[in-house]
């Protein structure tokens, strides 16, 4: 039996039976079994070796003899914590990890996800804030518009999910049995878990190394993510997010573009409409730093890409693809132009979902759907 507490534990092992249905060893794609925490001890015993008390269970690559751990309900799919059961096999800590990679892991958890003094992540708390200024209804309409994309099944995918802190995107997997969190951070994945309920799989991995068998998904979304893999890697993190796709179904991608000398454009037409539009709010000066001035905290990696680049990206995996205008502006650039007037909100995305080809000329964030045949 896993150990966990007595009124988690049948609803921890459904869920674990149902990622069986569509994991694989990153890699070898080998089928993976759920073991007890009985029957790995046992195993381990005969090398020799002991499982640590915090392990409560695991999915095995049988054949490779590859465990992948289960802690806290989240099955870890990360190299540095494979278990394996063969004696001349090692795992040598930090081998797979690029630099970048940890340094990203490493942001989110010592600092993206930090807990302030009432027990919440300062993070999520903000992500979810319940006080809708005028930027945070901007938001909230173009994340809305992403829901109709997708249109239920078995298996939502959350690629980087985070702690799923933004109502809207929770709202995503509604119409899914199971909303699968993919996550370099065992933190974040832990306050989804408060966040998603019954319905939440929680898995550490590399999206560039995706645990899950080709064509395992009804839907699928990364929000933020792409940016913060590797440039070298990015269009392999894109493959592996649509290999996983089921057919007909729809990838999401949302991120934020390079500015370009469209957007200049875009943001002197709009200082010019602001004078009708405005009401409230200070100004603030505007510059590309998308981090809050003064914080004092290091920034993750990130390499944001312009419209063309993934333009080609997504043609070169499927002919069924768009890239359109998720926002035009920044939460800098919205205040700074239109304080809190909930008008310029509502006429920016009414332009923006109107005309989201043309939109997307001038936008910081893109909303980029593959649809695979």
């Amino acid at each position: 039996m896993i150990h966990e507490p007595a009124e988690l534990g049948e609803r921890v092992r459904t869920r674990l039976r149902a990622l069986c249905e569509i994991a694989c060893s990153p890699g070898t794609r080998e089928v993976l079994r759920l073991w007890t925490r009985e029957r790995l001890e046992h195993g381990l015993a005969e090398l020799g070796r002991t499982l640590p008390s915090t392990i409560h269970g695991a999915l095995v690559a049988e054949e490779t003899r590859l465990a992948h751990p289960i802690k806290d309900g989240i099955a870890s799919f990360l190299e540095d914590d494979v278990i394996p059961f063969v004696r001349s096999q090692s795992i040598e800590p930090g081998s797979a990890k690029a630099t970048s990679k940890s340094q990203v892991q490493e942001f989110y958890d010592e600092q993206g996800w930090v807990r302030t003094a009432d027990g919440r992540f300062a993070e999520a708390r903000r992500l979810a804030s319940g006080e809708l200024d005028a930027h945070r209804l901007y938001m909230r309409l173009s994340n809305a518009a992403i829901g109709k994309r997708f249109s239920g099944g078995r298996f939502f995918l959350d690629a980087a999910s985070g702690p799923v802190a933004i109502p809207e995107h929770l709202a995503y997997s509604r119409h899914f049995d199971f909303r699968v969190c993919v996550d370099f951070s065992r933190t974040a994945l832990k306050e989804a878990a408060d966040n998603v309920g019954d319905k939440g799989i929680f898995c550490l991995a590399d999206i560039c190394r995706l645990p899950f068998a080709d064509d395992s998904f009804d839907g699928a979304l990364s929000a933020y993510t792409v940016q913060h893999v590797p440039a070298d890697q990015q269009e392999v993190a894109l493959a592996e997010l649509y290999r996983v796709l089921k057919p007909g179904a729809n990838l999401c991608i949302l991120t934020r573009a390079r500015k370009s000398p469209s957007h200049r454009i875009a943001l002197a037409i709009l200082r010019s409409l602001r004078r009708g539009w405005r009401r409230g709010g200070s100004a603030a000066v505007l510059n590309d730093d998308d981090s809050p001035s003064g914080s004092g905290h290091r920034k993750p990696y990130c390499r944001t890409r312009d419209l063309g680049w993934w333009r080609r990206a997504a043609r070169s995996l499927t002919p069924s693809f768009s890239v359109q205008s998720l926002r035009i502006l920044r939460r800098k650039d919205f205040e700074h132009l239109f304080g809190e007037s909930e008008r310029a909100a509502r006429s920016l995305h009414s332009f923006e979902t109107r005309l989201p080809l043309l939109a997307a000329r001038f936008s910081r964030y893109l909303v980029v759907t593959l649809t695979k045949p």
